[in-house]
């Protein structure tokens, strides 16, 4: 802080590729919950559910539209 005043500014770019493992337990709580963050920083996700749950994810998929980049 200088003179009082202060300057705050994000920067929010993609970080990559992110690896999503959700377990069995809540598995649509959980994959949500993982997958949010990176899809709003313009980032890759790919998620591998469990093999127990892979229907919950399936349809999870369903929830989202089609995800476009935009051209800033």
């Amino acid at each position: 802080m200088i003179d009082g005043v202060a300057l705050t500014y994000e920067h929010r770019s993609p970080a990559g590729v992110f690896a999503l493992i959700s377990p069995w337990n809540m598995p649509l709580y959980l994959l949500t919950w993982k997958i949010a963050p990176c899809l709003a920083f313009g980032c890759t996700a790919v998620a591998k559910p469990s093999e127990v749950t892979s229907m919950t994810a399936f349809c999870e998929l369903f929830l989202f539209p089609e995800i476009q980049p935009t051209d800033e």
